[in-house]
């Protein structure tokens, strides 16, 4: 009898399990349709190559806070896909944190950026 219970409670489960497998599959398919439309609208800037950029020792690799504020506009309206110039992005203001994370924070952090970047 309790050989059963859990041999139909199994089946059941499994079932589920590749219903919802199923159906997470063919809305990946649907999404991804919309996802590739929408790129191939795009133009295609990029030369396949990610070069790396080291900062020179003894520079000053200060941006100045017009061109920070216009690149932070940017990737807010980059990342919202604000393309209509009705809809404006306006950054009132900004601060520079300390940079209080230790240098392996702040490598693995780098890495993660590029590895999304390729």
């Amino acid at each position: 009898m309790g050989l059963d219970i859990t041999a139909i409670g199994m089946t059941i489960v499994f079932i589920a399990l590749i219903a919802l497998s199923v159906s997470i599959y063919i809305f990946g398919k649907i999404f991804s349709k919309n996802r590739s439309a929408k790129r191939s609208e795009l133009p295609d800037n990029n030369s396949g190559t990610v070069r790396a950029v080291q900062p020179e020792s003894g520079v000053n690799n200060q941006i100045p806070e017009e061109e920070l504020i216009a690149v932070i506009t940017a990737a807010i309206q980059a990342s919202l896909d604000i393309r209509d110039a009705g809809k404006r992005v306006i950054v009132k203001s900004f601060r520079r944190l300390p940079a209080s994370s230790s240098v392996w924070n702040a490598a693995g952090r780098m890495e993660q950026i590029g590895s999304k970047l390729v």
